[in-house]
């Protein structure tokens, strides 16, 4: 049973890690003016970045899935 744990805390980790490494890359090759929207999970959760002439702008946004 722990190692089951263990194994899914891993793998949670894992994929998570690789989620923000890929928005990063996509983010950093993006041109300005770019709107990328990642959707995060079942729960509706996504975010939404607009690229412009200064920082990028982050905005959650938290939809009802019904």
């Amino acid at each position: 049973m722990v190692v089951g744990l263990v194994a899914h805390g891993t793998f949670s980790l894992l994929g998570e890690w690789q989620r923000r490494k890929t928005f990063r890359e996509l983010v950093a090759e993006a041109p300005t003016g770019t709107v990328v929207r990642q959707e995060d999970d079942l729960r509706g959760r996504s975010m939404t970045v607009t690229l412009g002439s200064g920082e990028p702008q982050l905005r959650a946004v938290v939809e009802d899935q019904g």
